[in-house]
């Protein structure tokens, strides 16, 4: 357990100095930029960094969590530590984008819209005059008689006269930027929108589309998104051995060493309060919890609601009453609550079938009390368990005598 004795006097040297005599915008501003680091969003980081650093260019990466967890914090996060590792390089080559952020628009109807997504990644990666291009190795035509040949003897070629922009010209025109300027990680923002569709098939064309333009330029791509995300897991042999899946979670209150974080997580809030007196949101931990159900984002969300709802009226401490007025209703928060638990569950369920199936397949048996523990097979144990070979014992020998 954390001391958080002196808090009043630690809060003035953690504050900017000028920042308590600002506008109220000022502060709402410093506190909506504000990152706060806690385990699990460090945890989860370094796994990012070390999928992006370690696995093979071309490389998948699904990062799923509830809302609110800080999926957009991590890919802040990782931004700065791209643009600070690529420094030197990036002023040494000014064509190369060292990441590409992209957001998955949800679809109107059940098929994703391709050409919309190669649009936005066009424009991340500065490509203009999208809707304009045109392959010239595909819309030459061939040599016809009639036509003149230039200085060096060559005829000339006709390019087809044919603006519409085909959804396979704008795929051709994104490989072409990417591998142009080099990007060390695409990130995609809201990926659960690639699995808003009917059937597993389709499910698998669309992550088959992604795998291959990784693969095609040797980017790796990084996809965001709730546990709806999770059905886009291992849908396959080959692109489970190249896709990383990492579990983004919340924090619990079944676990003790999540709520000592968490009480430390609401601590440094309350430390970056842009307010001249302290207020005690370390006594409202649990109530902050049920608010947010262990998810950092909705927890700051919350809070700066209520520094808009404090600023907007009158007082100078942040209490309960600003909590209240601006917490999520009950419907929302079993809505998110749901959510949490079910995606859990399902990873946990599905971890333990996986294990059940493999040591079947590789003939063991298991036996599940608090753990699993593994046992060799009697049928893998027999060196000659074939049909019409009887097992090896004694015969007997002589006659028996009479009694």
């Amino acid at each position: 357990m954390k001391n958080f004795e002196n808090a009043d006097n630690q809060t003035k040297n953690i504050l900017p100095p000028e920042l308590l005599n600002s506008p109220n915008e000022a502060k709402l501003k410093y506190f909506q930029s504000l990152k706060i680091n806690h385990p699990i969003l460090s945890q989860s980081f370094e796994e990012l960094w070390d999928a992006v650093k370690s696995y093979n260019d071309g490389s998948l990466i699904l990062l799923f969590g509830p809302t609110g967890v800080g999926k957009t914090t991590i890919m802040q996060l990782l931004e700065k530590r791209l643009l600070g590792e690529l420094k030197d390089e990036l002023l040494l080559d000014r064509e190369m984008i060292p990441l590409v952020k992209a957001e998955i628009m949800g679809a109107s109807t059940r098929k994703f819209d391709w050409k919309d997504y190669y649009r936005e990644i066009l424009l991340e990666l500065c490509e203009f005059s999208i809707d304009n291009r045109v392959d010239l190795t595909k819309w030459e035509t061939p040599r016809q008689p009639w036509l003149p040949f230039d200085n060096s003897g060559q005829s000339y070629k006709v390019i087809a006269n044919d603006n519409r922009t085909t959804e396979s010209r704008l795929r051709t025109s994104v490989e072409q930027a990417l591998r142009h300027r080099r990007p060390k990680v695409v990130l995609l923002d809201e990926a659960q929108h690639l699995t808003a569709l009917s059937t597993g098939r389709s499910l698998l064309d669309q992550q088959n589309v992604i795998k291959s333009l990784a693969n095609r330029t040797q980017t790796t791509h990084a996809l965001f998104g709730s546990y709806e995300l999770m059905s886009f897991r291992d849908l396959n042999g080959q692109l489970a051995r190249r896709t990383v899946n990492i579990h983004f979670r919340r924090y619990v209150n079944t676990s003790k060493q999540d709520m000592n974080d968490f009480e430390n997580i609401v601590w440094n809030f309350q430390q970056q309060l842009p307010l001249e007196e302290s207020s005690d949101l370390l006594s409202l931990t649990r109530y902050l919890y049920e608010g947010s159900f262990g998810c950092v984002g909705i927890l700051k969300d919350w809070l700066f609601r209520a520094l808009v709802k404090l600023f907007s009226g009158q007082g100078q401490i942040l209490t309960k009453e600003h909590l209240d007025m601006t917490k999520l209703d009950e419907i929302k928060l079993v809505k998110i609550a749901q959510e949490c638990i079910n995606g859990e569950r399902k990873l946990e369920q599905e971890k333990k079938e996986a294990t059940a199936k493999l040591y079947a397949l590789l003939g063991y048996s298991q036996v599940k009390n608090d753990g699993i523990e593994i046992i060799k097979s009697k049928k893998g144990n027999n060196k000659n368990n074939f049909v019409g070979v009887r097992k090896p014992f004694r015969d007997e020998v002589g006659v028996r005598a009479s009694s």
